[in-house]
């Protein structure tokens, strides 16, 4: 994952994976979680953490334990009828349990804590997993007391890094007409103090799916999810199939451009090494035939297409931050906009890495339109800008041969 070029990983804790009777968990061996976080920060690989308890119907049991799961007398997900919630105290009380037993192995190993090994490497966590589910009417069918029930545990657990959603899609929940009836509604029986007004995490996320035929649009976004100054968190970005032209590499050169903070593609990988945790059902896209690395590791054109993509992004985080239009983020001043100033990479000498900045242009626009020195047409530049380039990076004072 780190070779070829995340910097991220999320990791879907499976509850019945570590819990094979009531009151028994298992975190030793193949599911020792302290082990597996500890390599990552070996690896300097930061973790989205995904406790659920549902975290997604392409595995066994979306994450319950079969014991949960042949209790007839408790509704999972408060779920008493189909598109019919009514909230159960046992099954927030068998949440509690899971939550008491995994976020006790997670605590010590956040970003914002220092343990044996230096930083954490858990950035966020994740709460349940597409729950805002919509039913025949295009109606959603979450309570809005099972996020703020779940947020409330973590939070009294102890945890510190951001908490995220991942239950929204893109576009559905943002610009169908179901859904702007059902917002003009929700606002109405808020007004009349009908229903509570619903519960945001720090970060609202989303699943979306080719992002090429349905771009992703700031402003939506910043306005379903109320959040006009956080990052935009594609916590399940699918791409299409081969058959359908589908390109990884296209999916991420879009995501950068796009705007999004945090995308984890699903299927980039493949999962064909899941052994009996796979869901019978599990989408075929995940398959070795469809995924840019096979379960043996071994790469696709695609794969390395994407590499060379996300190395380069990563190189150039500071000058992307500060190209980044004002216009497109609403919320950023030009006063309070990033300026490039240095790149610095773990690890290395301070001299070993050079900056080289140049002016791409430096006379006034004269109508709506300038030429770059490469000879690009862009549109509504009226100012001087400045572009940092990574000059070399290697282990001495001077530039590479």
């Amino acid at each position: 994952i780190k070779a070829v070029g995340f910097n991220t990983v999320r990791i879907r804790f499976h509850w019945g994976f570590h819990s094979a009777s009531k009151g028994k968990y298992d975190f030793s061996g193949g599911r020792d979680v302290n082990a597996l976080l500890g390599l990552c920060e070996e690896l300097g690989i930061l973790v989205i953490a995904c406790l659920g308890p549902f975290i997604g119907s392409d595995v066994q049991g979306g994450g319950y334990p079969f014991w949960l799961i042949q209790r007839d007398h408790i509704r999972l997900r408060h779920l008493w009828r189909t598109g019919i919630k009514i909230w159960d105290d046992r099954f927030a009380a068998a949440e509690g349990e899971w939550y008491d037993q995994i976020i006790s192995m997670l605590v010590g190993h956040e970003v914002v804590v220092r343990n044996a090994r230096g930083r954490g490497c858990i950035l966020m966590v994740q709460l349940e997993n597409e729950l805002n589910a919509r039913g025949a009417l295009g109606l959603p069918l979450a309570l809005h007391d099972e996020t703020r029930l779940l947020a409330r545990m973590a939070r009294e657990r102890v945890l510190r890094v951001p908490l995220v959603t991942n239950n929204l899609h893109w576009p559905e929940d943002f610009s169908s007409l179901s859904a702007r009836v059902w917002t003009a509604i929700e606002k109405r029986l808020r007004a009349y103090r009908l229903i509570r007004s619903p519960y945001r995490a720090d970060i609202s996320g989303f699943t979306a799916c080719d992002i090429e035929a349905t771009p992703v649009n700031v402003d939506a976004v910043a306005g379903t999810t109320r959040g006009d100054n956080a990052p935009m968190v594609a916590l399940d970005l699918r791409c299409p199939s081969i058959e359908q032209g589908g390109s990884f590499s296209k999916q991420i050169e879009l995501a950068l451009s796009q705007g999004l903070s945090v995308f984890s593609l699903s299927g980039f990988f493949s999962a064909c090494d899941r052994g009996n945790l796979a869901s019978p059902t599990y989408d075929q896209r995940f398959s070795n035939n469809c995924a840019a690395v096979a379960a043996d590791g071994t790469l696709s054109a695609d794969a390395r297409t994407a590499r060379l993509v996300l190395h380069a992004a990563r190189a150039l985080e500071g000058q992307f931050a500060a190209s980044d239009p004002v216009g497109s983020r609403p919320w950023v001043s030009r006063a309070s906009r990033p300026a490039v100033r240095s790149v610095r990479v773990d690890g290395l000498p301070t001299g070993a890495v050079s900056v080289r900045r140049q002016r791409e242009y430096t006379t006034p626009a004269t109508a709506t339109q300038k030429t770059y020195s490469a000879g690009q047409e862009v549109a509504g530049v009226d100012d001087s800008t400045q572009l940092g380039i990574v000059a070399y990076v290697d282990g001495r004072n001077t530039p590479a041969d």
